[in-house]
């Protein structure tokens, strides 16, 4: 824990929740790409995440609920996953809209045409996890994420009985599960994302040459949340952004 913190600690970038959507978005260059001009700001993308058509219809969707956070940690836990799971429902079915509307094949002015071939998150799923998971990290001891995404939809109550993994292996059950997304539940910042880069760090044994590694930190106390992109050059955070604003 101590090398992560040294790692991170000058190298950490945080952004506004808008600047961090757009970084996740799918995007395309608005022009010819420069091969001269190897890493472009995020103004020389247009991303689907600020398309009108996007915007307006996220805007008309019904918010999730308040989560109502607080008290001891493990109590939020439950809370949570419902609060993401109600936000992933309410994200696909407006890019499933949109598959069928203006990013349609159909449409000559589509700027997201690969967005037919991408399923975005529609089989994620955020459960309460809470214990150890099936594989380890050397040097450290076995990890216990608060809340993970998988891409399947189980029995909440057969869940409790299966085993998530960083990095699934190859004589894996149907009953085991990779992690999509984890989340970290805690009523402190520092801790909570020294917490996120173990487990970033898990993500990345499994699969060494990805780009990034998401993680969702929550704060109980102050019903917020970060998104936090943690990549080789260190981490890229968003503000703490309220469960409680609709917006």
């Amino acid at each position: 824990m101590n090398t992560l913190h040294y790692e991170i600690g000058s190298h950490t970038w945080e952004f506004s929740g808008d600047d961090i959507a757009k970084m996740l978005s799918t995007k395309r260059r608005k022009e010819t790409p420069d091969l001269a001009e190897r890493y472009a700001p995020i103004s020389a993308y247009d991303t689907l995440i600020e398309q009108e058509y996007i915007v307006s219809a996220l805007a008309a969707m019904k918010p999730p609920e308040d989560p109502q956070l607080g008290g001891s940690e493990s109590k939020n836990y439950g809370a949570t996953a419902k609060f993401l799971n109600h936000c992933i429902q309410n994200v696909v079915q407006v890019y499933e809209n949109a598959r069928r509307g203006p990013c349609s094949k159909k449409n000559e002015n589509n700027l997201f045409p690969d967005l037919q071939n991408t399923p975005f998150s529609s089989s994620l799923q955020f459960y309460i996890y809470d214990r150890s998971t099936g594989d380890t990290v050397e040097t450290s001891a076995p990890l216990e994420p608060h809340v993970v995404g998988i891409h399947a939809h189980p029995d909440p109550t057969d869940f409790k009985a299966m085993k998530c993994y960083w990095s699934l292996r190859p004589e894996s059950s149907n009953t085991d599960h990779q992690i999509a997304i984890a989340v970290e539940v805690k009523d402190d910042w520092r801790e909570m994302i020294e917490q996120s880069a173990t487990y970033a760090r898990a993500q990345w044994r499994g699969a060494a040459h990805r780009a990034f590694s998401l993680v969702i930190g929550v704060h109980h106390k102050e019903n917020k949340l970060r998104f936090l992109i943690f990549h080789s050059g260190g981490l890229t955070a968003s503000q703490p952004l309220s469960l409680k604003d609709e917006t």
